[in-house]
């Protein structure tokens, strides 16, 4: 099911990584070349530090899209197994409104949670010179 939805998320996290990385090697491309800098080195000094936000927010925006994707759970799903989108169509189709829009808050708390945390954990710090 995790290949599934990575599978699925994929689009979505190479336009957001498209034009960040291709701006990212066309401003350090000469220079990395002209240094001698090259894979794991450039990698860990110019792209991860460049593209450190737009990476965290291609996973954010993956782990969103996989909570709440039906497609996954229709094809390898059981009985015991079930996630908060297919119990939340479940409340609803047997008309338990209040508890769906329980579930339905905490699928809406979980998402946006993932983003406030991710953006606060990985903020840039920045120190001011006097």
């Amino acid at each position: 099911m995790i290949a599934v939805n990575a599978l699925m998320a994929l689009p979505f996290v190479l336009k957001s990584l498209s034009l960040p990385m291709l701006h990212n090697a066309q401003k350090y491309e000469l220079l990395c070349a002209s240094i001698g800098v090259f894979w794991w080195h450039r990698f860990y000094w110019v792209e991860w530090k460049a593209l450190r936000r737009p990476i965290l927010q291609a996973l954010c925006l993956s782990f969103v899209l996989s909570v709440g994707d039906l497609s996954a759970i229709a094809l390898f799903g059981s009985h015991n197994f079930s996630t908060l989108p297919l119990y939340l169509f479940q409340l609803l189709g047997s008309y338990q409104m209040q508890s769906a829009a329980v579930i339905a808050l905490v699928l809406l708390v979980l998402s946006v949670g993932v983003f406030i945390v991710v953006e606060y954990l990985f903020k840039e710090r920045r120190t001011q010179h006097d």
